[in-house]
């Protein structure tokens, strides 16, 4: 088709090279591949992001896999309980103190492992069984991150308390960082979720996978906590690039289609041939 009849026709003609030579168009072609790339990226950073992640599997079993391994982390505070560290530790020795009183931060550890891995696994399901939207689903994990955050706050003011008052003061082995430095991270997953939506799965699971990979590895724990841990986090990081990968993917599919769309040639109606064809009227 000639560019005049494509103009015509309401068809956009892609221009041609200006620099005739191959070295010309390639740096042409790859810059415009660059765009594309940008362009993917950007597409993540909308509000929609978590919504959308959600509405897939990938998103899905991320949720499923961080409540379990958040499960991972319930059984640990529960060995805790049956052991010595369930006390206030002394403010300057590794040993509990004489009082022997009940650290209040080791039950809340396991409370909150324990309800909030049952709900993400009940997100999970209902997710998977369309039972509520992506939208909601959004909802509820960024309400789920934010109690856990107000709790673990709150679980700073008490070991705080505790050590000032039970311990014999704040030191090096009694006091309510350990709260502080969970609560925190978890403060920025939401603080990103809401602003930077795209990339909260990053921040949160990918981060998340990656730490707790660290974690064990430098940790001396019991070999089943090691296990549970050392297997969820990979796959946490796996899915989590995979998450990206696919936004990535979906959107070439997507401009691909659009741009066979709008290359698609017109065929341009001959009207002579069209009257020729027409029935003939009698007089």
């Amino acid at each position: 088709m000639r560019p005049a009849a494509a103009a015509e026709s309401g068809n956009t003609v892609r221009p041609p090279c200006k620099d005739e030579s191959r070295e010309g168009c390639f740096i042409m072609g790859w810059g415009r591949g660059c765009r594309r790339y940008v362009n993917a990226c950007r597409s993540l950073k909308g509000r929609d992001a978590i919504t959308r992640a959600l509405s897939r599997g990938t998103g899905q079993f991320l949720v499923l896999f961080f409540g379990l391994q958040v499960f991972g982390f319930a059984g640990i505070h529960a060995h805790q309980l049956l052991m010595d560290t369930r006390y206030v530790n002394a403010a300057h020795a590794p040993r509990p103190h004489e009082s022997l009183t009940l650290r209040v931060v080791r039950v809340i550890d396991f409370l909150v492992c324990l309800v909030w891995s049952s709900f993400l696994g009940w997100l999970f399901l209902r997710l998977r069984r369309q039972e509520i939207t992506a939208l909601d689903g959004r909802r509820l994990l960024l309400a789920s991150f934010r109690r856990v955050v107000c709790v673990y706050a709150l679980g700073t003011m008490v070991d705080f308390a505790q050590c000032h008052f039970q311990a014999g003061g704040i030191g090096a082995h009694c006091h309510g960082y350990n709260c502080a430095t969970t609560a925190i991270p978890m403060a920025v997953a939401v603080i990103v979720g809401e602003y930077k939506p795209g990339a909260f799965w990053a921040v949160c699971f990918l981060g998340q996978g990656l730490n707790r990979l660290v974690w064990v590895l430098r940790e001396e724990r019991p070999m089943a906590v090691k296990v549970s841990i050392a297997t969820t986090s990979p796959i946490l990081i796996v899915l989590s690039i995979s998450l990206y990968a696919e936004e990535i993917v979906y959107w070439r599919v997507a401009m691909s289609k659009r741009q066979e769309e709008e290359e698609e040639p017109v065929i341009p109606l001959d009207t002579e041939s069209f009257d020729a064809c027409a029935p003939i009227q009698r007089e």
